[in-house]
This record gives structure tokens, C-alpha cells and sequence, in this order.
């Protein structure tokens, strides 16, 4: 990287900073964003590694459009009906609606529970009957379970997350999910005992 002069007036570096990044790829272009942001927050490690000709940037003057992020992951959780019976729940448009606001990154999808998983299937055809077929079949609600709290055959709903992760990483460009024109986002929750479910939904600007 160029040595940056002392002489270089603050208004030109700016200038630099606000232009030269678009000539980049995108993962030099959020280094080169992240990096004065950090030194506009007079992080000590960094200043220390970078010549101290470096003028600090005020983050409000950083070419905010270009990055978006700021060292925090915004996190929100719901709360999801499930009912007594094992369910296919479509999150797809509570998950767009939460990160419309945003330009990219990612989005995680979690569910905090250890009988229940998260999956992106196609919804609306059939496929989410099909689901719950194939898991009754490949983990019959039964007695063979060691696992036997509960109701019966419930041990087989602790052994679902290791099937059906419990948690995603979907995409998001311009604040729109990457999802195929036949994917959703789905709870797949099996465990009749419990009638209410939390998913904690976190974009991670890009």
C-alpha cells in the first residue's frame, strides 16, 4: 500500500476514501470502509500498526452507502405458535420484513430449542406433509428412545436437530433474501408438548 504523506490535506484523503474504494472488489472495498471507521473510533492497536501520518476520519463523512458496518449485529426475536401438533412453520416473510431496511449481508436464523430445527424447503405443495412423513418414518414417535420425558415417543424429538440443524445462514443483496423462486424458510418443530416457540433472527451487514 502507497505511504500517505504527511502533507496530504484531510479534505483530499477524503476524497480518496470516498473514490477509490469503488474501483476495488467488494471485500477490499468493506476492508478499506472498515478500516477508517476503525480509525476514526481511535482504536490504540490499530493506530499503533498504521504510520501516524493517517488523519482520523469522522464516521458521519464515511462513505456510509458503500459500508454499512458498524461492529454490531442487530438481533430480533419471535415468538411462534406451534400448537400440539408437529408443524412446518413458513418464517420467510417475518425473515424479508427484517431485513428490507438493509443493503447486504447476512442472515442468520436460530432456534434456541433442542427439539426443533430450521430448514428451507419448498412450502404450499406438499413438500411440508411430506417432511413431517419422511421424519415420523425415519424416527418413529415409539418407545425405543432412551430419552423418555415428556409424552410418549418424545425422545425421538431430541434426536431431530442433529437431522434438521437448528439453525441457517441465508444471503441478503440490496435487502433481499437470495432464496430460489420455490424455497422458504421453515421451523420444523416435532415436540407436541411444548405450544410456543422463540427464533432469534441476526443480520450481519456485509
Amino acid at each position: 500500500m502507497d505511504q500517505i504523506q504527511p502533507e496530504i490535506a484531510e479534505e483530499q484523503l477524503l476524497a480518496e476514501a470516498r473514490q477509490r474504494p469503488f474501483g476495488l472488489p467488494r471485500g477490499l472495498r468493506d476492508l478499506t470502509g472498515l478500516l477508517l471507521r476503525y480509525l476514526a473510533h481511535g482504536h490504540s492497536r490499530l493506530r499503533r500498526q498504521l504510520p501516524q501520518c493517517y488523519p482520523l476520519v469522522a464516521p458521519e463523512q464515511l462513505p456510509v452507502s458503500d459500508l454499512r458496518y458498524d461492529g454490531v449485529m442487530r438481533t430480533q426475536t419471535l415468538e411462534i405458535r406451534t400448537g400440539m401438533t408437529a408443524t412446518v412453520h413458513d418464517l420467510t416473510g417475518d425473515c424479508a420484513q427484517f431485513v428490507a431496511a438493509e443493503t447486504d449481508g447476512l442472515l442468520s436464523v436460530f432456534v434456541p430449542h433442542a427439539t426443533a430445527g430450521v430448514a428451507v424447503l419448498e412450502t404450499g405443495a406438499g413438500s411440508d406433509a411430506d417432511l413431517l412423513a419422511a421424519i415420523d418414518k425415519m424416527l418413529p414417535r415409539d418407545g425405543r428412545w432412551q430419552h423418555r420425558h415428556g409424552s410418549a415417543g418424545h425422545g425421538r424429538d431430541h434426536v431431530l436437530p442433529a437431522f434438521i440443524a437448528p439453525s441457517i445462514m441465508v444471503p441478503v443483496i440490496d435487502g433481499r433474501l437470495q432464496l430460489g423462486t420455490w424455497q422458504s424458510i421453515c421451523l420444523v418443530d416435532t415436540n407436541v408438548d411444548n405450544q410456543s416457540r422463540n427464533v432469534q433472527l441476526s443480520f450481519l451487514a456485509g
